[in-house]
């Protein structure tokens, strides 16, 4: 079972792009109720300061993590929505330090740019929701009142599928699927 501590995304794809943390931090973003961002007096690191600080109904503090930094909460309006999934998507911002939050669970944060971190209860969530995709509950009769939980959508079900297969061609070379030299069955053990 997972408990509900942090846990450090440990698998780094070998590009630029790691596909499978990106459609793990849009599940995150479109979850999220509201988030927390961390901005350090320093224009590298400071990126999306301006944007942030322009999202309506938010509010701006010092941080007391860094020096001059500032720390700018809010709640996951489609205006905070709409920015987090453009920086999700590879846009001009990269945010340097945050925190996605469902009420008053921690979802995922991210430090330092590529520090990416996400809860158990996040973990569960997400799981669950890959379970009632590909499984469905065995109904024990015609008034069974367990239905069938909603689908993926067919994007999402393709945006999940090509992830998860760069992953496996990243982390297993071509030798190591399983498969003998010249193709056919894997001898028994």
């Amino acid at each position: 079972m997972i408990d509900d501590g942090e846990y450090f995304y440990t698998w780094r794809a070998s590009g630029d792009r790691d596909p499978l943390w990106e459609w793990i931090l849009t599940q995150g973003i479109l979850l999220a109720t509201r988030f927390e961002a961390r901005f350090p007096d320093d224009p590298e690191l400071g990126q999306g300061k301006a944007e942030f600080s322009r999202l309506p109904g938010v509010t701006e503090e010092p941080w007391e993590g860094m020096e001059g930094a500032i720390r700018i909460r809010g709640e996951m309006t489609p205006e905070a929505r709409s920015l987090f999934l453009a920086i999700a998507g590879g846009g001009d911002i990269r945010l340097w330090d945050f925190i996605l939050y469902e009420g008053d669970h921690q979802l995922l944060a991210v430090d330092d740019f590529t520090d990416r971190f996400v809860t158990g209860y996040f973990a569960r969530k997400f799981m669950k929701k890959l379970f009632d995709h590909w499984f469905e509950p065995i109904a024990e009769g015609p008034d069974d009142p367990r239905a069938r939980a909603e689908p993926l959508a067919r994007d999402e079900l393709l945006a999940f599928l090509d992830a998860l297969r760069q992953v496996v061609q990243e982390a297993l070379p071509e030798g190591d699927r399983g498969r003998p030299e010249g193709g056919g069955v894997p001898p028994a053990r």
